[in-house]
């Protein structure tokens, strides 16, 4: 099975403290007191950096550590899963340089060997579709020889 982790997101639902400390409101009229997950660093540390560069609490970190990356957890993840023989990574240098950067200097591709499939950025569902036929490609042209 192949598994597709989408990297190349804005980040734009993910909630920062309001400045003066005060509760802000979602969408659905909930309030929340900033990100409210205690498995994230703080936010005020973290302000400038994408999303799937925040580090987050997981049973993949190494024993001298207690946070990783999001991406070197969603990839660990996949990797342990029995059913997975190969992993695509999609992301873009239009919302996601840094984690693109990160992925091809293959810091963590000595957990499990992935490949990354550059896209443009134009959204979750084109990525998506572009992400699904360069995989479809790869599959159909091995095939062929």
């Amino acid at each position: 099975m192949i598994g597709i982790v989408m990297a190349g997101g804005k980040g734009s639902r993910m909630k920062q403290k309001p400045a003066d400390g005060k509760k802000i409101r979602t969408k659905d009229k909930n309030e929340t007191s900033c990100l409210q997950q205690p498995c994230f660093e703080s936010l005020s540390q973290q302000r400038q950096q994408e999303k799937l560069l925040l580090k987050v609490d997981s049973i993949y970190a190494p024993p001298n550590e207690k946070k990783i990356p999001v991406i070197k957890h969603v990839i660990n993840s996949l990797a342990h899963a029995d059913c997975i023989n190969k992993i695509f990574v999609v992301t873009s240098d239009a919302n996601s340089p840094d984690t693109l950067k990160v992925l091809r200097k293959n810091v963590y591709n000595d957990t499990f060997p992935y490949a990354i499939i550059k896209t443009k950025g134009a959204g979750y569902s084109k990525d998506l579709g572009d992400a699904i036929r360069a995989v479809s490609r790869v599959y159909t042209n091995n095939k062929n020889e």
